[in-house]
């Protein structure tokens, strides 16, 4: 038996190696980065309350992702359709079920994923994508802030991505939120606000309802959610799952 053969039994046989662990996310508060605009288009940031929810502890892995296309055929590499990912979905992958991460067994997170896909693995296990705000409220560790994220984001990117396990964790108990990779969330296209005649306010205008307009990590992942489209997939783009009820 092969060594290929016998670590696709291990991913399919394993609950170890696939069942993410889901951490409580406690119910609070956090305060919108970027403002709206009111009636007389000034801007305004009211408080947004997030209420408690689950949270997978890390990204979700090729080996969880592998074994996500087994069981539904329509999202494997050579079946997905167009309208739900781009050409570049998977890459990578030297088939339908190998993803080319022998080496780490699996267990770096799956990229080149689209909108589509990922937010199909979540539900296929009674989850979705986090929201916008569910995420950026896990990242900013009760108020302090993603610090580490602007290093990351002036590093290339890995020729391997590292398993999930050897990323950061934060005061919540959550990995790899940041300096792993980028992450889908449920509401990504609506991360932007306009004033009350529908007009972008992220470009410079948006920049006065920052909620500080020192934080450059902050306006790097607003702006690269924006410039996304639903079926495309990236390199370093991946994602993991929520649920406001117990898993």
């Amino acid at each position: 038996m092969s060594k290929r053969t016998i670590l696709v039994l291990l991913f399919l046989i394993s609950p170890a190696i696939w069942a993410s662990e889901a951490v409580f996310i406690p119910a609070g508060t956090r305060v919108p980065f970027l403002a709206g605009a009111n009636g007389k288009k000034t801007f305004k940031r009211d408080s947004v309350p997030v209420k408690a929810f689950w949270m997978d502890r890390y990204p979700a892995t090729m080996a969880e992702f592998a074994k996500f296309v087994r069981e539904n055929p329509e999202w494997r590499k050579s079946q997905i359709k167009s309208l739900y990912a781009d050409s570049h979905y998977l890459d990578g992958w030297k088939d339908d079920f190998q993803f080319g991460d022998e080496r780490n067994e699996g267990q770096a997170p799956v990229t080149h994923v689209s909108w589509f896909a990922a937010r199909a693995y979540c539900q296929a296990r009674g989850k979705d994508l986090p929201t916008t705000d569910q995420w950026e409220y896990v990242a900013y560790d009760r108020g302090r802030g993603p610090s580490k994220s602007l290093d990351w984001f002036a590093q290339p990117n890995p020729a391997r991505l590292p398993p999930v396990t050897s990323a950061s964790t934060n005061g919540f108990g959550i990995s790899g939120l940041y300096g792993l990779i980028w992450e889908w969330t449920l509401d990504f296209s609506s991360a932007i606000p306009t004033d009350t005649d529908g007009n972008d306010q992220f470009c410079g205008n948006g920049s006065l309802g920052a909620a500080d307009s020192s934080d450059y990590a902050a306006f790097l992942r607003y702006a690269f959610r924006t410039s996304l489209k639903a079926s495309y997939t990236t390199e370093n783009l991946g994602f993991r799952c929520v649920t406001e009820t117990r898993p």
